[in-house]
């Protein structure tokens, strides 16, 4: 026990320094000084950043989440045992978990493209995005791009008939560069003002201008995701959006409000992923997700020690650093 250096054995080490028998007692006393020097060890190498979430669990009885352990500046993404996570419900030590590794990119390179809103501190989507700059690791490259919505159509009476009057389609030079930044802040002011409705394409003509190579940055895996609201229905010039997206190449992730069958086939035609949401509310949590998905280097499972827990604390160590964090568990995560 005292080898492995792992806390989770203090607690029956300390029921067999009550035991009769002296030579129990010693090991269990050399045991708990070990583990006491490992973890100081441990505290020595330096505190490393750890965040997580939970999300839906496809396994009944277990929970699942998500989580990044890097250095404080985000720089170094932190490699790990799984034996080195300590997961903790209610005081409650979790035995059964699983911890996958994913090996995330070095860079990344992410356009955000989102109705052009009234209030952009108030826009669920944008909020999930500026909740999400906390994953943002300082290599990724991240650019904000609006678009006017599609708008619906008007009636108009002529002669006692009434007639329909499509409203004018925006129009905007598409192969305008988009601004990407790696700075926190800069990105954070981007998702916090409103555009010129003179810089603002339609959803198809912004996709295609994220895509376009000649508009990507010079390093990272490019990815697009999208929030779209009502935006079914014709997909003006989808063959070319979809060669650039192949081209660039460029992984198109979308959530929508409604269903929506060429966008759709985009994200599946580029690899990503298409996502309906019942109300706007839900865009939040849902764009959150996806940046995880994309930077998250360790998915955990793990069977509950406490059904009724409202938080899961995890503690990272080994002897090169360690970090902690406590995540409260949503309902629907068990």
């Amino acid at each position: 026990m005292g080898e492995s250096g792992d806390p989770r054995f203090t607690k029956a080490l300390g029921k067999l320094m009550r035991e009769p028998h002296g030579d129990i007692r010693a090991r269990a006393f050399e045991a708990l000084g070990q583990i006491r020097a490992a973890t100081a060890l441990a505290c020595q190498g330096g505190e490393w950043r750890v965040a997580g979430r939970f999300n839906r669990s496809m396994q009944s009885g277990w929970r699942r989440l998500q989580l990044q352990v890097s250095s404080q500046d985000g720089k170094e993404q932190i490699q790990l045992l799984p034996t080195q996570f300590i997961l903790t419900e209610e005081a409650k030590n979790v035995a059964s978990y699983t911890v996958e590794e994913s090996l995330a990119p070095d860079f990344l390179s992410i356009a955000f493209l989102f109705p052009r809103p009234g209030d952009p501190g108030a826009a669920p989507f944008n909020q999930g995005v500026l909740s999400a700059l906390r994953w943002k690791r300082p290599s990724d490259l991240w650019s904000a791009l609006q678009f006017i919505p599609k708008a619906r159509q008007l009636e108009a009476s002529l002669a006692g008939q009434k007639i329909a009057v499509a409203p004018a389609e925006p129009r905007v030079e598409e192969d305008l560069p988009l601004q990407f930044t790696c700075d926190p802040e800069t990105a954070r002011a981007a998702f916090l003002k409103v555009a010129p409705k003179l810089e603002c394409s339609d959803l198809w003509g912004a996709i295609r201008r994220s895509a376009q190579l000649r508009n990507g940055p010079v390093r990272g895996k490019r990815h697009a995701i999208i929030y779209s609201q009502h935006e079914s229905g014709s997909a003006p010039g989808y063959a070319e959006t979809a060669s650039a997206a192949k081209t660039s190449p460029t992984v198109v992730n979308a959530i929508s409000l409604e269903p929506n069958a060429m966008l759709a086939n985009l994200c599946h035609l580029t690899k990503g992923t298409f996502q309906t949401i019942d109300a706007e509310g839900e865009a939040a949590a849902a764009v959150e997700q996806m940046c995880l998905n994309l930077m998250a280097r360790y998915t955990i499972r793990y069977q509950p020690a406490d059904p009724e827990a409202a938080s899961l604390a995890i503690r990272v160590q080994s002897e090169d650093g360690w970090g902690e964090v406590t995540l409260p568990i949503p309902p629907q995560a068990g």
